[in-house]
């Protein structure tokens, strides 16, 4: 498995252009959900550009919403806390 992660992550890093990849991640005790958190993660090397959602849903049922966008001009972000989007550019 540790060759197959290092293949994958070479790939990613070197060979591919543009990839998705989704995690997600759960706590559990016995068959109760204590945390759960999906990521999905749109890379695009050749516009250099970055772009992410994640969902995370405590114990308690809350759900956060974030979302997250970067390329070489400019950055954007929002959650679904404060339902404002965050717009960044950058100087040249």
């Amino acid at each position: 498995m540790k060759q197959a992660v290092k293949y994958t992550a070479d790939q990613m890093e070197n060979e591919l252009d543009n990839y998705t990849f989704e995690t997600l991640f759960i706590v559990k005790v016995g068959e109760q959900t204590l945390y759960q958190q999906m990521t999905m993660a749109k890379i695009d090397r050749g516009q250099m550009a970055m772009e992410e959602k994640t969902v995370t849903q405590q114990a308690d049922g809350q759900i956060y919403a974030r979302y997250f966008y970067r390329d070489q001009t400019m950055s954007i972000s929002s959650n679904n806390t404060d339902k404002t989007y965050y717009v960044y550019e950058f100087g040249h």
